[in-house]
C-alpha cells in the first residue's frame, strides 16, 4: 500500500496537464502513487498522460492512467479513489501545480498527529479581462490550530473553502462519502462539507502548498443550467447529514454554507444578457425557494448578520447583494435590465448594490437600538 494515492481527474486539459504532472512527479516523499483519471478527453490530454506512464518513474513515485466515458469530474474521482492503494487520498485538478513538498508536508503532519484530515493554505492565480495575470495569496482566517475537532469549533465549517485540492483524506473517511455522482457544479463543497463532520482529528499546515488556477471559462465563471445543481448537491448534503445525525450540530453554518452559495449566484444573474434572462430567472426563482423551503428563516443567520455588520471581507459576494432582496425584487432587476441599454443598466445597477448595502446597514442599527 502506497502512503499517499494523487488522483487527477482530467477533461481536455492537454495545454497545462505536462506543468501539473510534472510538479506531482517531483513530489520529495516517496512511495507515492499518481492515478490520472482521462474522463472521455478529445485532445491529447490521454496521450500526455500516458508519456509520463510509460516514462521509467523515479523510485518515489508511478503513474498509472486509466481512460473512462465522459461521466463527469465526480465519477472520475470516485473511480480513481476506487483503483488506488493509497492510506491518504489527494485530488488535483489538472489544470494547478503543487509545491514539490505538497505531499511530504501534509502525509507527515497526519502521521505525527493521528490526523484522518489535513488541510494546507494556496494562492490563487485569476486571468484579469486586460489579459494580465494576478496571483494573490488566499487570507487564513478561519484555522487558529493545528489539530482540531469540528464539534469544537463549528464555526470553521461555516468559513472554510469548499475545495477539495488542498486537503488530504484518509482513505476510510472518504469512502464514508464520495463525491455525489451527475452533480456537475458545486460537488466539492458537499462532499468536504461531509467528510468535515465525520472526521474525528483535523489538522492545519500552515504553509502554501497548491496553487489554484482560477479557470473563468468553467463552469463556475458562466451563466448556465448546470448552476442549478447548487440546489440539488446542498439538498444531498443536508440529507447525508440527518442521516448520519449530525444536522442539529451544525444547523447554523449549513444554513450559512446553503445561503451563501445562492448569494452568490446572484450579481452575475443580474448583469444585462438578454440572450439568456429566462434561465437567470430560473436560478433567481429556484434558489429562493429551495431557501425558503429549507431554512425559512435563513436570513438571520448568525453567521450573514455577522459578516455584513463587520463588513467582513471573506465572501465579497455578500457585500453585493442584500438578503432582504427577495425574488420577486431580483425578478424584476432581471426583466428591467432588459428594456434598459447596456450603459443605463450599468449605472442603474450600481445604484440598486448602494441601496442593497444602506438598506442592510439600517437593518443593523434599527436591530441595536
Amino acid at each position: 500500500m502506497y502512503k499517499v494515492s494523487i488522483i487527477v481527474p482530467v477533461y481536455n486539459a492537454e495545454n497545462y496537464l505536462r506543468a501539473c504532472l510534472e510538479s506531482l512527479a517531483s513530489q520529495t516523499l516517496e512511495d507515492i502513487e499518481i492515478i490520472v483519471v482521462d474522463d472521455g478527453s478529445t485532445d491529447r490530454s490521454l496521450a500526455v498522460a500516458r508519456e509520463f506512464e510509460l516514462t521509467p518513474p523515479p523510485d518515489r513515485c508511478r503513474f498509472r492512467v486509466f481512460h473512462t466515458g465522459n461521466r463527469g469530474v465526480s465519477c472520475a474521482r470516485n473511480y480513481g479513489a476506487q483503483v488506488s492503494s493509497g492510506s491518504y487520498l489527494v485530488f488535483v485538478d489538472a489544470d494547478d501545480i503543487v509545491e514539490p513538498d505538497y505531499c511530504q508536508a501534509l502525509y507527515e503532519k497526519a502521521a505525527r498527529d493521528g490526523n484522518d484530515l489535513v488541510i494546507c493554505r494556496f494562492d490563487r492565480t485569476d486571468r484579469k479581462k486586460d489579459g494580465t495575470v494576478v496571483t494573490s495569496q488566499v487570507p487564513w482566517r478561519y484555522v487558529d490550530e493545528d489539530n482540531f475537532r469540528l464539534i469544537d469549533q463549528p464555526h470553521i465549517l461555516a468559513r472554510i473553502n469548499g475545495e477539495v485540492w488542498n486537503k488530504l483524506i484518509e482513505r476510510d473517511l472518504f469512502f464514508k462519502s464520495q463525491f455525489p455522482p451527475g452533480v456537475r457544479f458545486s460537488q466539492d463543497m458537499e462532499f468536504i462539507v461531509e467528510v468535515l463532520c465525520l472526521a474525528k482529528n483535523i489538522g492545519s499546515v500552515d504553509s502554501v502548498l497548491y496553487h489554484y488556477k482560477c479557470d473563468t471559462d468553467g463552469i463556475s465563471g458562466r451563466i448556465c443550467e448546470e448552476k442549478l445543481d447548487l440546489i440539488r448537491s446542498r439538498q444531498m448534503m443536508i440529507d447525508f447529514l440527518q442521516n448520519n445525525g449530525l444536522f442539529s450540530a451544525y444547523r447554523n453554518e449549513l444554513e450559512c454554507i446553503c445561503a451563501r452559495g445562492c448569494i452568490g449566484m446572484y450579481p452575475p444573474l443580474l448583469q444585462k444578457n438578454d440572450r439568456i434572462w429566462k434561465l437567470r430567472i430560473r436560478i433567481i426563482r429556484e434558489t429562493q425557494d429551495f431557501l425558503r423551503r429549507t431554512f425559512p428563516r435563513w436570513k438571520d443567520n448568525p453567521y450573514i448578520r455577522d459578516i455584513r455588520s463587520k463588513r467582513c471581507q471573506d465572501w465579497p459576494s455578500l457585500q453585493t447583494y442584500s438578503p432582504y432582496y427577495g425574488k420577486t425584487h431580483l425578478i424584476g432587476l432581471v426583466l428591467v435590465s432588459r428594456i434598459m441599454p447596456e450603459r443605463i443598466w450599468d449605472f442603474c445597477f450600481r445604484v440598486d448594490r448602494k441601496l442593497a448595502h444602506w438598506h442592510w446597514r439600517w437593518l443593523m442599527f434599527r436591530s441595536r437600538l
